[in-house]
Order: C-alpha cells, then sequence, then structure tokens
C-alpha cells in the first residue's frame, strides 16, 4: 500500500516540475520579453502612438524572443529586438 502512494507521489512531483517549466518556457518568457522592451522602449522615448506594429516571435534555437517592431515615423524599417 505504502509502495503504490509513493509511486503516485513521485507521478505528481514530476508533472508538477514539467508542467512548471512549460509555464516557464512559453508564456512566462513572452511576458517577461514584452516588459523588457516597454522599458527600453520608455528610457529611448518611444510614444506609443508611434509603434505600427509589433510582432513577438519565439526563437527555438537560442531560447528567448524577438520582437520585430515598426515605427510610423520610419516608414521603410523594421526593428528587431532580441537575445
Amino acid at each position: 500500500m505504502i509502495r503504490g502512494k509513493k509511486k503516485h507521489m513521485i507521478i505528481l512531483i514530476i508533472s508538477a516540475l514539467i508542467l512548471i517549466a512549460l509555464v516557464y518556457y512559453f508564456p512566462l518568457q513572452r511576458i517577461l520579453a514584452e516588459k523588457k522592451y516597454e522599458q527600453y522602449a520608455t528610457q529611448q522615448g518611444v510614444l506609443a502612438a508611434d509603434i505600427k506594429n509589433k510582432d513577438i516571435y519565439k526563437d527555438y534555437k537560442q531560447g528567448g524572443y524577438f520582437i520585430s517592431v515598426k515605427y510610423h515615423s520610419e516608414r521603410l524599417t523594421r526593428t528587431w529586438y532580441g537575445g
């Protein structure tokens, strides 16, 4: 009886660790990347009204996210932020 409970507890712990890793790897990293960009844009004096569009891409090779921003004031260029 104790052996069965121990096995279930181990499976539960491993499942919880996998779930936590997935939550960190995908949505949490994206939120942190967006916050970092917002901080950087504020420091650079970029107004939210000047942003035409903002796309966020997951970088699976190196980890992290790339943020592609197109500004109204710079019509012909697209700026990439990432790391």
